[in-house]
């Protein structure tokens, strides 16, 4: 075993106990603050429809007010860019279940916030697997083209700073509209295409277990 390997194994031992403390239901605990773990296999399928579901009630949260306040602009554009993040990402996965190829699925994937490398890739896996993108693709990967252009990694809702420790510029008044009217679309477009691709893959493993008997 490596130096590294090995103390990564430490580390998540070491915080194991940690992690039950904080995250783990305990007797008692009130259940309608419990969420179940059997779901908890890897996919981030589930990740995409919970951040979703989150965005949209944080936007219904603003409807209700009747406006947008100067500090929930923050949470709010992180949770839609971070849903269309995770939707692509589980999209790759999903793709390259089905062209069964470990090296579709490049390694810096997982670290990425880049659109445009997110895209990039879906796009290969799904000419390979022939799969239509859809007449709605083209205006949703423009839209993610600019976004990534305007934010690059999304750092602009995180932080109030670059990476490089810069404050961000803004010219001007941010209107949340149009980020919202597109971020929508782009949940929807991907939702579809999870839920195709899950789709194709029930098929596969069928067609699979009757090969194997």
């Amino acid at each position: 075993m490596s130096k590294n390997k090995k103390a990564t194994n430490n580390r998540t031992q070491k915080n194991n106990d940690d992690f039950k403390e904080l995250y783990i239901q305990k007797p008692g605990d009130d259940p309608q603050l419990t969420a179940l773990s059997f779901w908890q296999d890897g996919s981030m399928g589930l990740y995409f429809l919970g951040y979703r579901e989150a965005a949209e009630a944080l936007i219904l949260h603003i409807y209700n007010r009747g406006k947008v306040n100067n500090a929930i602009i923050y949470p709010l554009f992180f949770l839609l860019r971070h849903t269309v993040e995770i939707g692509l990402k589980e999209a790759i996965v999903r793709s390259c279940y089905l062209l069964k190829r470990e090296d579709c699925i490049p390694p810096d994937i997982w670290q990425t916030h880049d659109l445009n490398r997110l895209t990039s890739v879906l796009e290969k896996n799904l000419k390979s697997l022939k799969m239509p993108k859809g007449s709605t693709w083209p205006d949703i990967k423009t839209f993610f083209i600019k976004w990534e252009s305007a934010d690059p990694k999304g750092e602009f809702a995180r932080y109030s700073r670059t990476n490089e420790g810069t404050p961000f510029e803004v010219p001007g008044n941010v209107y949340a509209g149009r980020i919202l009217e597109n971020s929508m679309k782009a949940f929807d477009y991907i939702e579809g295409l999870l839920t195709e691709l899950e789709e194709y893959i029930r098929i596969d493993d069928e067609i699979s277990r009757e090969y194997q008997e």
